[in-house]
């Protein structure tokens, strides 16, 4: 569990302990809770940070306008983002959409951390 985590379910805990009866309190609970949960269910799961993916994510527009001389990987430029509805890759070169996922007001387990490793380009 991250730092940042501990002292916000911390934080929340104290709130509740002040009044315990009032609505903010029951809800900094129910908060804290999920938090406790969640960072238990990441905790328990093997969710990498090394490199896993299995399949790429390219625009089509990018890979139809391909240079011989480059791999998809030089040649993208994508960013990607948290949405309302959950996370949408864009397509930079072309100002479009690649995909755009709607995780349906669910909350998802994930690994924010980094691995600690020099980079290929003298970048930590």
């Amino acid at each position: 569990m991250t730092a940042a985590v501990k002292n916000t379910i911390k934080w929340l805990r104290s709130y509740v302990d002040e009044d315990p009866h009032t609505d903010a309190a029951r809800q900094a609970k129910k908060l804290a809770d999920k938090l406790e949960h969640w960072q238990d269910k990441v905790q328990n799961r093997d969710i990498s940070n090394d490199n896993k993916i299995g399949m790429y994510i390219h625009c089509g527009k990018c890979i139809e306008s391909l240079p011989p001389d480059k791999s998809p990987r030089e040649w993208a430029q994508l960013e990607a983002g948290w949405t309302k509805q959950g996370l949408q890759v864009w397509c930079k070169r072309h100002e479009c959409n690649v995909v755009h996922i709607d995780f349906e007001g669910q909350c998802h387990p994930a690994n924010t951390t980094r691995r600690e490793s020099t980079c290929k380009h003298g970048r930590n």
